[in-house]
């Protein structure tokens, strides 16, 4: 039966500061003997939605002796009067309406014995403890362990008759006591001495508090969801323990921001890509991704700080994908600040072919992540990692831009190579590469040498020049390795270095040094072999080994003989061929197959030969002993020789 609208209640106590509107209705409630606050505003006239964010007080007001403005003041109004509006007055700000808990009691035990009343910002969901007592706050009765409910008779007693400031709390820890701390602080309560401040993220403490609670809010639906997200309606479910622990775990993220957020995605990622088949933000990222960039965020600009800190993790830790030019969702220049390049566009960036790219990663030239989905497989290269490679790269050069340093011809530079005087960064002989590959400097520095100390000048008359110096060389059975370490070792000067040649042709002789220094030619049988001798040491036939002769694979040397010019392999050099290289056919042999199916299959793994019918027209396929020793190789082979024993 209503009340006598003629009639004011028979007590009529004061809203007290900070104090909560059900707080309030209960505490009126039961000093005037009524079941509960519900009851009480349908006995006044009012809606029971009144108490949420809708209806008339007046009744209430008028029964109270308050202004209506004073009651609306403790309730959660809609902070404007449009329609579809979640934005809620709490206190001297707004706060979304999910981030308020309305239809249970939320408490903390000390506070509620000193002070006799609810407050208010105990209803904030990020507010998890007491600052003031160090306290967590609670939301169920330690006598029946059932949530606290309004409609109860008594301010203090659970209807189960429990009195609730005789409940015992837990400790909270210093993050979550920092983040109410800081809500308090925001809602006009006054900051407690017990909590620090510092402990939250300066970025944060800076935030309104419709911001703060907004980021709390997003977090907290995303922390324990391994990236798919909770939502707002689960959130605004959670109760007791639960809700404490999502918040607690909040506080911990915004006190070690950004670097507890950055692990949160490393989580999203461990869950989102088990058993992917795909790659990319919402592969990897889930629901967090689509919210976080939803229309509702974008437009409103809100979750600034997180929009942030997740692009400065794309930017600069994310591994799992690259950043298409069409997504228009991130910031602009992202694209181009991203930490991990994929392939194609790693080899665009320092001008290179993306699958002599690939090689290169293959080989171990280069870092690179690796990361394969089913059947797809995605390249990514860390950008400081391939601007090293560049650089680096910038200093190589061919076997054509190496012999034009040192002014010489491919024979008797890869002669030099094979002595080691010109070193090497990658070949045939060294790594299985098929191209011979080179440092600029080593070079350079190898020239500088055999310069060190020359005059630059014209030569004179009677100077033997380079070109004819070698040529008298050579017709003395003397090669070009012997030429170069007679020079380095001192044993024949350099008079002068012509300045209008280029590389080792700038040298030329004192015609009675050199003539002296030719004269000490050894006797070229002693240790040379013809072709066909050679071809009969290595059991191969004649055609294949002029073969190997002619593409410099068999190190060979020009040689008086009987008044002519005879094309011989030093005994050294085949030893040497044979360390280095080994046929197909005795590969085919070994893992008893055909020398033609081995080759296609070590090719299809990019383990290229150095010479073969497919490469150079060559007979046979010949590999690097190098290349098939590395761990790779090895295993290739020794599939064949399994499929062939399933077989």
């Amino acid at each position: 039966m209503p009340l006598d609208d003629t009639r004011p209640l028979v007590r009529t106590p004061r809203p007290q500061a900070g104090e909560g509107f059900m707080g309030y209705l209960l505490r009126v409630s039961e000093a005037n003997g009524c079941p509960d606050p519900y009851w009480l505003l349908r006995a006044l006239g009012c809606s029971a939605y009144a108490l949420a964010t809708s209806g008339t007080l007046k009744p209430l007001a008028d029964a109270l002796s308050l202004e209506e403005v004073s009651l609306e003041a403790l309730r959660h109004a809609p902070a404007s009067d449009g329609p579809g509006s979640r934005q809620v007055r709490f206190g001297s700000g707004t706060v979304h309406r999910s981030a308020i808990i309305a239809d249970r009691s939320r408490y903390c035990p000390i506070c509620l014995a000193e002070e006799g009343f609810f407050q208010s910002v105990w209803q904030l969901k990020p507010v998890t403890a007491c600052p003031k007592h160090g306290v967590q706050l609670l939301e169920r009765c330690a006598g029946c362990g059932r949530s606290v409910s309004w409609r109860r008779e008594e301010l203090f007693r659970c209807p189960c008759g429990h009195d609730l400031r005789q409940s015992t709390s837990q400790p909270a820890s210093p993050e979550s006591m920092a983040l109410s701390r800081v809500l308090m602080g925001k809602l006009g309560n006054p900051l407690h001495e017990v909590a620090d401040p510092a402990l939250l993220a300066e970025a944060f403490t800076a935030l309104e508090l419709a911001d703060l609670v907004d980021h709390t809010l997003f977090i907290g639906a995303y922390v324990s969801g391994r990236g798919r997200g909770a939502g707002r309606q689960t959130m605004s479910r959670l109760m007791g323990d639960a809700g404490i622990d999502v918040f607690q775990r909040v506080a911990v993220i915004l006190a070690d921001w950004p670097k507890a957020f950055f692990a949160l995605l490393d989580d999203f990622r461990r869950h989102g890509g088990e058993g992917a088949t795909h790659i990319g933000l919402e592969m990897e990222f889930r629901s967090f991704y689509a919210a976080l960039y939803s229309r509702q965020f974008r437009e409103s600009g809100k979750l600034g700080l997180v929009r942030g800190a997740f692009e400065t993790y794309l930017r600069n830790h994310w591994r799992g994908g690259f950043l298409g030019a069409k997504n228009r969702r991130l910031a602009d220049d992202l694209h181009d600040r991203q930490r991990y390049v994929p392939l194609a566009k790693a080899a665009r960036l320092i001008d290179m072919h993306s699958g002599a790219l690939e090689r290169e990663i293959r080989a171990g030239l280069i870092e690179a992540l690796i990361l394969r989905m089913g059947s797809r497989t995605l390249i990514m290269i860390d950008r400081e990692k391939l601007e090293a490679y560049r650089l680096n790269r910038d200093q190589m050069v061919g076997l054509f831009d190496a012999r034009r340093v040192l002014g010489l011809s491919k024979s008797p530079f890869l002669d030099l190579v094979r002595a080691g005087i010109a070193k090497a960064v990658r070949g045939p002989t060294l790594d299985g590469y098929a191209y011979w590959t080179f440092r600029k400097t080593d070079l350079q520095q190898l020239l500088d040498t055999i310069l060190s100390g020359v005059p630059e000048s014209k030569p004179g008359p009677d100077h033997i020049e380079y070109r004819k110096a070698v040529r008298i060389a050579t017709y003395r059975g003397l090669g070009i390795v012997d030429f170069v370490k007679a020079i380095l070792g001192r044993n024949l000067r350099v008079a002068g270095a012509d300045p209008r040649a280029v590389g080792m042709e700038r040298c030329y002789f004192d015609p009675d040094e050199f003539l002296a220094f030719a004269s000490g030619e050894r006797p070229f049988a002693n240790w040379t072999a013809s072709v066909e001798e050679a071809a009969a040491q290595l059991g191969l036939k004649s055609q294949v080994t002029y073969h190997l002769v002619r593409s410099n694979l068999i190190r060979s040397v020009s040689v008086s003989e009987g008044g002519k010019i005879s094309l011989r392999v030093p005994l050294d050099a085949i030893r040497e061929f044979e360390t280095s290289y080994i046929p197909a056919a005795e590969l085919a042999v070994r893992y008893g197959t055909s020398s033609r199916h081995l080759a296609a299959v070590l090719q299809q793994h990019g383990i290229v030969p150095v010479t073969g019918p497919t490469v150079d027209s060559g007979r046979q396929y010949f590999f690097s002993r190098s290349r098939l020793a590395m761990r790779d190789a090895s295993e290739i082979l020794e599939g064949i020789r399994s499929r062939i024993d399933t077989a």
